[in-house]
């Protein structure tokens, strides 16, 4: 799985914002907003990547729990589905 083309990610004072641009406005109306966890998240899912990769690459870099690290992934990618962002 993996973000489709036409979100950019912007940082607007403290928030971080995912928006869309080009022909992506005529199927996305609004932005996203991300903690800092999500913005990992959504960096990693650039590039086509399993579920079970990315709960990999989070465990390696943050002291939490293989099955921890899948749920909140499952939790933000199914939002992310709903709303037609994921390939």
């Amino acid at each position: 799985m993996k973000i489709k083309d036409g979100f950019v990610v912007r940082n607007v004072g403290e928030k971080i914002l995912v928006v869309p641009v080009g022909d992506r406005t005529a199927s996305f109306n609004g932005m996203l907003v991300l903690n800092d966890m999500a913005k990992f998240f959504w960096d990693n899912l650039q590039n086509d990547i399993e579920i079970d990769e990315l709960v990999n690459i989070v465990c390696q870099n943050y002291d939490v729990s293989f099955d921890v690290a899948k749920n909140d992934i499952l939790e933000f990618t199914d939002k992310l589905q709903k709303a037609g962002i994921l390939e």
